[in-house]
């Protein structure tokens, strides 16, 4: 949220469908798109937002069912998600026209989340380090520096180190999101398992009320540990186990 605060503390339910409010982040699930992280707007193109925005006038994205955007599950022309990627995305953009441009595979922001990452598991998130001349600089001095870019609170002070890593792990999901850092990030914080549950949002209107109720895709099946790495290229397998007797392929493949 734009307070600093996680919309949501976790799940009543196992399929992700009965969140456990926030009461201190102000979030309202019958309104759930408000006082938003401004990075959300960012990237995402969502029911009520506004395309277009530097022209003159907009167009409402509607994700609602029957919506002009609206959610479809049985065509790969409309979201499958009730929501839109917005992040890459010009607005001049259409079906036949690409003024998108070209994407920063690294970008800075990658290199302070790097650098925090690194300072806190080798210490604590408030120890400085010092990173050349008179400078030094924290865990949570750089995690700060993207958030305040972003118009985000800073980080409190004092935070225990597992506490400091849900809060590091989170701002490096909403950053990088649909940037491909992802899928890389839960394999080397073997964190595969925590992520088989998707959900999606379906918007019903009557009227002028939108009522929002999750419902869930069928689970990822590419939690285990099998597939924290991959598979090595079976002929070279072949040759080690010639040449040692052993079986050198990863785990589970």
């Amino acid at each position: 949220m734009a307070n600093g605060q996680p919309p949501i503390s976790g799940y009543s339910d196992a399929g992700h469908l009965q969140p456990i409010v926030n009461t201190v982040s102000g979030y309202d699930p019958t309104n759930p798109y408000v006082n938003r992280d401004p990075r959300f707007y960012a990237s995402i193109y969502y029911n009520g937002a506004i395309r277009y925005l530097n022209k003159p006038t907009g167009t409402t994205v509607q994700t609602y069912e029957g919506g002009t955007e609206g959610l479809n599950r049985t065509t790969i022309t409309h979201t499958q998600t009730g929501y839109y990627l917005r992040k890459f995305n010009d607005y001049r953009s259409t079906k036949t026209t690409n003024y998108d441009g070209y994407n920063r595979i690294f970008r800075l922001a990658e290199l302070y989340m790097n650098f925090a990452e690194a300072a806190y598991e080798a210490g604590d998130p408030d120890t400085e380090v010092n990173i050349g001349g008179n400078m030094s600089f924290s865990a949570r001095d750089a995690v700060n520096a993207i958030r305040e870019r972003a118009g985000m609170p800073d980080l409190p002070s004092g935070l225990s180190k597992s506490d400091f890593e849900t809060r590091y792990r989170n701002e490096r999901k909403i950053e990088f999101a649909f940037e491909g850092k992802r899928f890389f990030d839960v394999r080397r914080w073997k964190t595969l398992d925590s992520f088989k549950v998707i959900t999606g949002m379906d918007i019903k209107m009557s009227g002028t009320t939108a009522t929002y109720q999750r419902f869930n895709f069928d689970d990822r099946v590419t939690t285990t540990d099998k597939y924290l790495l991959y598979p090595l290229e079976r002929s070279e397998v072949t040759k080690m186990l010639n040449y040692t007797g052993q079986n050198w392929q990863n785990s589970g493949w």
